[in-house]
């Protein structure tokens, strides 16, 4: 569900209210114009209003779990999926749904639904949701870092340090 903010400029702004709702939306701040995840947070939970404590903890540790696993979740996600092509939004979405997979107990067919929802479009929907179906099933066959044979030894272990 969405909260309709007052006006911007003659545009309805709205502002999420669910926990992945508030974490999608800080990360796009984040990638989009360099905005400090913690003050981008801290003003989208206060903007969001109704999150319970458990729904904050949770938009909390998305952000900055998705921050902090940035280059080994685009590295899991880039053996499934071609990244470069894919929009901010649905890749954000993705990096969200795949932390949730590899990092956080939630269960597999949560983590992806609530993944799916954060996007509008039909067909970037249903991409998100094959990526992050396959991403689930294969979690044991991705390649490490170490092992990719793409990678130089020095990009290896940039994403390994943080894996």
């Amino acid at each position: 569900m969405l909260a309709v903010l007052p006006a911007l400029a003659g545009l309805a702004v709205t502002a999420p209210t669910s926990s992945r709702g508030v974490a999608h939306r800080v990360l796009l701040r984040c990638a989009r114009d360099g905005a400090f995840a913690d003050r981008a947070l801290s003003s989208a939970i206060e903007g969001a209003g109704g999150l319970s404590g458990g729904d904050r903890a949770l938009a909390t540790e998305l952000v900055y779990g998705v921050l902090r696993h940035t280059r080994s979740l685009d590295h899991s996600l880039a053996q499934l999926a071609t990244l470069n092509r894919t929009a901010l939004p649905t890749a954000v979405a993705l990096r969200i749904g795949a932390y949730e997979l590899l990092h956080l107990s939630t269960p597999d067919h949560a983590a992806v639904d609530e993944a799916v929802s954060l996007i509008g479009a039909k067909a970037q929907r249903r991409f998100v949701n094959g990526v992050l179906r396959n991403l689930a099933r294969g979690r044991g066959r991705l390649v490490s870092p170490d092992a990719d044979p793409r990678l130089g030894a020095r990009a290896a272990l940039a994403v390994s340090t943080v894996m």
